[in-house]
């Protein structure tokens, strides 16, 4: 073989690594990321009042990652693991499961021990989104909450109680 083939042969075969690599990564698992929606909606469905989805928890946590590497690398290790679960529940990935079967993952992300990779997971995930979504004043009428008294105080504070009129 001449070297002018066999160079031509190398440049070839570099120029097709890149798709090699990425190979692996086609299909449910290519953005981990994507999951979220499915997630976050799985923590906090819609009922009387409107779901984590519906307020933008998901869109607020994809927000984060962009601040935040760490949080970044966490949360699509933590997608993973998910996705990791679901073919042993019989689908590809853990969008594609029954909200019963994500709901019993998530509870073994919940369960696992200390300091491993789906309890860290859960517990940054599942305190994230709750605060996300208590803090949004359209979850508190389902919950009887008027919102804080400020800023409009508490009127007529300076009576004894019994004596407010408002």
């Amino acid at each position: 073989m001449h070297r002018r083939s066999v160079l031509s042969m190398l440049a070839v075969a570099a120029s097709l690594l890149p798709v090699v690599r990425a190979a692996p990564l086609l299909g449910p698992r290519a953005r981990p990321l994507e999951i979220l929606p499915v997630l976050v909606e799985t923590l906090l469905p819609a009922d009387k009042a409107p779901g984590a989805v519906d307020l933008g928890v998901d869109r607020q946590l994809l927000e984060r990652t962009r601040r935040d590497p760490r949080y970044r690398r966490l949360l699509e290790r933590g997608c993973r693991w998910l996705d990791d679960q679901a073919p042993a529940l019989g689908a590809l990935a853990f969008a594609e499961l029954e909200v019963e079967d994500r709901e019993a993952v998530i509870d073994r992300a919940a369960r696992a021990p200390a300091r491993t990779l789906p309890r860290r997971f859960f517990d940054r995930v599942w305190g994230d989104v709750r605060t996300l979504y208590y803090s949004h004043p359209a979850s508190w009428p389902a919950l009887g909450y008027g919102g804080p008294p400020q800023p409009l105080g508490f009127p007529g504070h300076h009576r004894p109680p019994g004596d407010i009129h408002l």
